[in-house]
């Protein structure tokens, strides 16, 4: 059994279509975890880290990611 099946977590895609941007922060598929930042975008891969501690870090398709908020202050980082 895996940590996704015993702890039923969805890490499917979601249905967000929300475009996703350098500063946003995310959740994954459609849990209501940790938010991340997204750190970085290159093609359909995303990196994103918890924004107090930076620690949690991960390379994830934007897919599988869920658009919680707009960066911080609506302020995005140049790409």
């Amino acid at each position: 059994m895996s940590y996704a099946d015993a702890f039923r977590i969805d890490l499917s895609r979601t249905a967000c279509t929300r475009p996703k941007r350098e500063g946003d922060l995310v959740q994954l598929g459609s849990n209501n975890g940790i938010t991340y930042e997204i750190a970085a975008i290159r093609g359909a891969t995303a990196w994103i880290r918890e924004p107090r501690t930076w620690r949690g870090e991960a390379l994830v398709p934007l897919s599988r990611l869920r658009k919680v908020a707009d960066a911080p202050g609506g302020r995005h980082r140049a790409a």
